[in-house]
């Protein structure tokens, strides 16, 4: 993976923004990255979001509640690092898209933007399932307000299964000292072309995603303390019983990678590596705690514990992907651009 320092101005931060920010104030909004590394999809960038205020100021509004970025392209993983997850489907293709808004009860402020990648360096083809989401843990239950046994708790939902990887062939030629990687996908159709200029390594992930974890069950609600209504006994209430936990998600099996290497490519074999393992399975859910009765009074008979919920099942883990297999062969690379 690739980390990106920032240089030191794109740290800097007004003491404008110590104030409240009004978004009428701002003249321009933008994604500061370091453009001077080696950056390609698929890899990991740190980058801020900084406004331009009108005095000619920039303030950080990386984390600001008024911020909401939207990107197809990029997936933001924590703080200010982000992967770029795009698949260009053209060898024009030198962008990630994002789109950056600033909003207040008054004003709107609107900027599209995009990172530009020069591919040099290390090439990342994401191909891996995608991750089951995981099931709903379940809210813990009371006493009921007519009846005076405790309620049962819910059931936690189940994990979703996550997806199975793809099987891909992959042509890679030379020209102009530059290298070209035509990936179709043999499951779906979808077309990929990727360029990569010296690179240091070029990783493939077909793995499978993994699975949901199972939501907890809510815990059964205590009973109602016995007492006394008019002259007469009321019996405590008894303990809900716990929900049971949802089952794990099932990971997805790995896929397969063929590349086809040109003979004028074949420089390139022993930079590629690749994961192609199942996708883990999903972890099982707890499950709830019993509800305990009520307390009784004097002269009246003991409620009934419920009964703790169970656990759910263990997702089961994927099966693994085929191990890729590298050919250098002849071919006529003019049909793949």
């Amino acid at each position: 993976m690739l980390f990106i320092a920032l240089s030191t101005s794109m740290l800097m931060v007004s003491c404008k923004s110590l104030k409240p920010l009004k978004v009428a104030e701002i003249q321009s909004l933008s994604l500061k990255y370091n453009t001077s590394t080696d950056l390609n999809f698929g890899s990991e960038i740190e980058a801020r979001v900084m406004a331009t205020m009108l005095d000619g100021s920039e303030v950080d509004v990386s984390d600001h509640k008024k911020m909401t970025f939207h990107s197809e392209d990029l997936t933001h993983i924590e703080n200010n690092r982000y992967v770029i997850t795009k698949h260009p489907a053209s060898f024009n293709d030198h962008s990630a898209a994002n789109r950056i808004e600033m909003s207040d009860s008054k004003e709107t402020i609107t900027k599209d933007d995009s990172i530009i990648v020069n591919h040099q360096g290390q090439l990342n083809l994401m191909a891996g399932g995608i991750d089951g989401d995981d099931g709903e843990d379940k809210k813990d239950k009371g006493s009921g307000w007519i009846l005076r046994d405790g309620k049962d708790g819910e059931n936690g939902s189940n994990g979703m299964n996550g997806s199975s990887a793809e099987n891909y062939v992959c042509h890679v030629w030379k020209e102009n000292n530059i290298y070209y990687l035509h990936v179709r996908s043999l499951t779906s159709g979808s077309i990929w072309k990727y360029m990569s200029i010296s690179p240091t390594k070029i990783h493939i992930d077909v793995s499978g995603g993994n699975g949901g974890n199972g939501g907890n069950g809510g815990s059964g609600g205590d009973g109602k303390d016995g007492r006394l209504k008019n002259g007469d006994i009321l019996a405590p209430g008894d303990g809900g019983d716990g929900g049971n936990g949802g089952n794990g998600g099932n990971g997805g099996n790995g896929g397969s990678f063929s590349i086809k290497l040109h003979s004028n490519a074949k420089d390139l074999q022993y930079l590629f590596d690749y994961d192609m393992l199942g996708g883990s399975g999903g972890q099982r859910g707890l499950g709830g705690s019993a509800g305990q009765p009520g307390d009784p009074i004097d002269g009246a008979e003991n409620g009934v514990p419920g009964n703790p919920g169970q656990a759910g099942i263990q997702g089961s883990n994927g099966v693994n992907g085929s191990v890729p297999v590298i050919e250098i062969v002849e071919f006529d690379f003019i049909q793949f651009y």
